[in-house]
């Protein structure tokens, strides 16, 4: 058996191809007080895949090879050094990784998709899951050592090689068993040995794992921050000036403007200047999950001096689909780029309607669910993906909305979600606001927000009324102020939750917002859908006493129509 040798899969080819590229530092983890190179890592990972044969060597054939798809072995662990060495080991082996989120509590995974991907492992093996420990104490050779690719070790570019449980926005999370494409990222990026590439984000979805993976594959180093860190922590990193690159959420895009307006801006001239200069210093910085919003997007661009943000849309079935280029794109739109090398792409009503996606880097299939993979996909084999898009003048496809969940139908009218979020958003007085659908006997639903209100302005939501009889609370505030921003009457919200310091909005590991959730959290009502059932926090809008409600006019029904 080749002690040194890596299976012979694009993944290891890659990596074995592009150590020889960089010989510093490819993983600074910090926390853990780790600064290691390709030597130190390789290392590890074949120590750590020993270990792992030990553990499993029923399952292996004479190459020290899993002898069969489907063998998957779980990490519970945050972004770090061992994280990454214990992917190239799973690897190594020829099984699959799933990687399973931390839990706050202990018995958090109870009843999750973690737990049903765990008794269904269980299930077809028939035998109790090992738990295998990460012991990174192992010396360094002091003679230098032979990586390479052991062709009697071969793997199929087809084997399940990582399973990752869906975002869960619309339903329950469902396991996705995926392949691992050896995307040249060195070349694609033009990478070289100076760049440094944040990694912040919980490994245990795509956006996650994918990219720092693919980083350590291309010779390309990573810089590890705190499991969900604070946007002050990496505002610092990013005022040190040592990062390059950047891959992030619309939500973290979102929370780094708001602390840089509220704590950063204001600062002397001298010191706010680090800042913009450590944030022009990102090269290339993405934008997994959601698409940013207007606001955040046009915040970076000033920032990194009229470069905007990278938009990569995928999915957990489909993997990368779209991405925006270099040249730019209108940042006041949802702009989700145009399809990456390899991908095709359709829209069901021609140049609209749901987006279908199908490449060679498609899913398996979900864990155990022929039925559901079959459902997931068209005649043709495309993957339906649930996300409404339209073609642009320029080319472009931008994001409308979800086919089952981005539209309020109210009194007949629809009212998208993402404009309307979009606009609360330049209120000066939100930092977060979400738009749900709450059902309603005399309406059919009410446009329902949720907002979280910046601390300097919280005195104003109290209930009251002016002297002339109008209310003054924030709803009424809220109301008035999209008016001003020529949103349509039927548009504005008739329901309003604030939030608390402690209440936060339901998201999913994307970022996504979970609006099944934020209805049973923030708006509950009993099964006869009365608006005088919901709890006393939420304001409401008096429809009956209002005459302006059914006032909509023709021009506000003509916009409302398919």
């Amino acid at each position: 058996m080749d002690v040194e040798g890596f299976p012979d899969h694009p993944v290891f080819r890659h990596l074995i191809k592009n150590v020889p590229l960089n010989d510093g530092t490819i993983i600074h983890d910090p926390n853990h007080g780790i600064m290691a190179n390709y030597d130190r890592f390789l290392n590890d990972v074949l120590e750590l895949r020993r270990t792992i044969r030990q553990q499993i060597p029923n399952l292996l054939d004479s190459n020290g090879i899993v002898r069969d798809d489907g063998v998957y072995i779980c990490t519970l662990a945050p972004a770090s050094y061992e994280f990454f060495v214990a992917c190239f080991a799973i690897w190594a082996v020829g099984a699959a990784l799933s990687p399973l989120g931390i839990p706050s509590h202990s018995n958090e995974l109870e009843g999750t998709a973690a737990s049903e991907i765990q008794r269904h492992m269980k299930n077809q093996t028939g035998n109790a899951i090992n738990t295998i420990g990460v012991d990174l104490t192992v010396p360094i050779p002091l003679t230098k050592s032979n990586y390479h690719i052991d062709e009697r070790a071969v793997l199929s570019p087809d084997r399940p090689f990582i399973l990752i449980l869906t975002s869960g926005t619309t339903g329950p999370p469902k396991g996705v068993v995926r392949k691992m494409p050896a995307l040249d990222l060195r070349g694609m990026l033009r990478g070289t040995n100076e760049d440094l590439a944040l990694c912040h984000r919980a490994v245990h979805w795509g956006f996650g794992v994918g990219p720092p993976v693919a980083m350590i594959m291309n010779g390309l180093s990573i810089y590890i921050v705190d499991a969900d860190p604070s946007p002050e922590q990496i505002w610092n990193v990013i005022r040190e000036k040592k990062l390059t690159m950047a891959y992030a959420t619309n939500l973290m895009f979102l929370r780094l403007m708001q602390y840089y307006n509220e704590n950063l801006a204001g600062l002397e001239a001298d010191k706010v200047e680090e800042y913009k200069e450590g944030a022009r210093k990102l090269r290339y910085v993405a934008c997994g999950g959601a698409v940013p919003m207007p606001s955040v997007g046009q915040f970076w661009k000033d920032m990194r001096g009229g470069d905007p943000i990278t938009i990569l849309f995928g999915t957990s079935e489909a993997g990368g689909g779209l991405g925006t280029t270099p040249e730019g794109y209108d940042v006041t739109k949802r702009v989700i780029g145009k399809p990456l090398p390899g991908v095709q792409l359709k829209l069901s009503e021609g140049d609209h309607g749901e987006l279908l996606i199908k490449s060679n880097d498609l899913f398996v299939g979900y864990l155990g669910d022929e039925i559901a993979t079959k459902n997931a996909l068209d005649a043709n084999g495309f993957y339906k993906t649930g996300d409404l898009v339209h073609i642009g003048e320029d080319g472009n496809y931008v994001i409308d909305g979800r086919v089952k969940e981005d539209f309020v139908l109210s009194r007949s009218l629809k009212v998208g979600t993402l404009e309307l979020e979009d606009r609360l958003a330049e209120l000066p007085y939100t930092s977060e606001a979400s738009v749900v659908a709450v059902p309603d006997m005399e309406v059919l639903n009410r446009v329902a927000v949720v907002a979280r209100i910046k601390p300097s302005f919280q005195g104003e939501s109290t209930n009251g009324t002016d002297q002339g009889g109008m209310p003054t609370d924030m709803l009424f505030k809220i109301r008035r102020n999209l008016t001003e921003l020529n949103v349509a009457l039927y548009k504005l919200p008739t329901l309003l939750r604030i939030l608390q310091d402690d209440e936060i909005i339901p998201r999913t590991t994307t970022d996504k917002v979970i609006r099944k959730k934020v209805i049973q959290a923030f708006f509950p009502q009993s099964a006869d859908c009365k608006v005088e059932d919901l709890p006393k926090e939420v304001l409401v809008w008096d429809l009956k006493n209002d005459k302006e409600a059914d006032s909509t006019g023709l021009w506000d029904w003509a916009a409302s129509r398919e």
